[in-house]
């Protein structure tokens, strides 16, 4: 029998979303050791179970690094929303372990909306090729990082990122995080410069999350999508619908 093990754990903690505008479309599990770093399992299989516990989906898992693949999902034919569960077992030299994770079934995937270009846009001396070029740390982990700080921080304010339609609208604070959390990894330059640097992008990024307004779509059987506008922040957390 499978069993859980504390010393593995997905490297996001978001429930995994299946979108069905890809379909099929594929689950995937990017496991990390307990500290951190990249963890290669020997196999792996897959199973999709819905809200009373039927399976919709089961098989076998490609590996590829540290990532495990699900087999392709019938997205398409599957009832929109949450109440999924993924069932990964993957082995380990002589032990098969087990990680259970919240599965959605969404139209959408809501997408980072920037990439190291817009870092190096936003501040040259991160581009590899300019004169005034610094030591930094991986850019695409700062990216990676803020997203999943913004899809954490909207999802703890009530809001859900997969109904979103309008990632557009995060830009302007993912820009600013990401930029804070790679200044206050620099380690080339006086620390005094870099921290100012690295505050002064966090207030930008409060000040930008503020500002956010969300597309927020909802579902309503066949009669289609109510769009509401939506503010994430404090404004949320105080009770605002």
């Amino acid at each position: 029998m499978a069993r859980p093990l504390p010393n593995y754990r997905p490297r996001a903690e978001l429930p995994s979303l299946l979108s069905t505008e890809a379909s099929p479309d594929k689950a995937y599990l990017d496991l990390v050791d307990a500290d951190g770093e990249p963890a290669t399992a020997d196999s792996g299989t897959y199973a999709l179970v819905n809200s009373v516990g039927s399976t919709v989906a089961s098989g076998a898992c490609t590996v590829d690094g540290s990532v495990l693949e699900s087999p392709a999902l019938p997205t398409a034919t599957m009832d929109l929303g949450d109440g999924y569960r993924e069932r990964w077992s993957f082995v380990f030299g002589s032990e098969t372990l087990q990680i259970e994770r919240d599965a959605i079934v969404c139209r959408y995937v809501l997408a980072c909306p920037i990439g190291k270009a817009d870092l190096t846009r936003a501040m040259s001396s991160l581009d590899g090729s300019a004169t005034s070029r610094v030591a930094t740390p991986n850019l695409d982990d700062a990216i990676d990082e803020a997203w999943l700080t913004i899809q954490l921080r909207l999802i703890e304010a009530g809001r859900r990122p997969w109904l979103s339609t309008s990632a557009y609208a995060l830009r302007e604070c993912t820009l600013a995080l990401a930029l804070a959390m790679v200044l206050e990894n620099i380690s080339t330059q006086p620390a005094a410069v870099t921290m100012d640097l690295a505050q002064q992008k966090r207030k930008e990024f409060e000040q930008a999350w503020g500002r956010v307004r969300l597309t927020l779509t909802y579902v309503t059987g066949e009669v289609g999508d109510a769009r509401k506008a939506a503010t994430p922040g404090v404004t949320w957390l105080r009770g605002r619908g």
